[in-house]
């Protein structure tokens, strides 16, 4: 795999992302996603958010959602969601993803970075030198 690129998402890719956050989202966190449900999430952040792919050829290895806001310290970078295909996990392309957001941050002058993150996740981004920085908390309406 010496070909490997990455590149922003395109509106022709949204399904395959779709199929890769539902099957990895699912595993993950025990979450129920449906193609249907991870297409309609997958949309929203291709309107609102940055998605980028990391590809090999034409096959898409993984995605990486970010945005940039604007925070009281300045601007601050958000990783809000990440997957790598199953059989590509392990092979350092979650963190060309990570890195390469990272050096996009540092050129718009980012200040900081942020990751939304579950347990599940979070020991995953403190090797890249991220620090629990306080907790999400959540209810089921009903």
């Amino acid at each position: 795999m010496s070909n490997i690129i990455i590149r922003k998402a395109r509106q022709s890719d949204l399904k395959k992302i779709a199929e890769l956050y539902k099957e990895a989202f699912s595993e993950t966190y025990k979450e129920p996603w449906t193609i249907k449900t991870a297409l309609e999430r997958i949309k929203f952040y291709y309107k609102n958010k940055e998605i980028l792919l990391i590809m090999d050829k034409s096959r898409m290895l993984g995605f990486i959602v970010f945005a940039i806001e604007p925070w009281h310290s300045g601007k601050r970078g958000v990783i809000i969601d990440m997957a790598i295909v199953k059989e590509f996990r392990r092979q350092g392309f979650g963190k060309m993803l990570v890195n390469y957001v990272e050096e996009n941050c540092k050129n718009k002058k980012v200040k900081s970075m942020f990751v939304e993150s579950m347990d599940e996740t979070a020991d995953y981004f403190k090797k890249f030198n991220y620090v629990p920085a306080w907790n999400v908390i959540t209810k089921e309406l009903k």
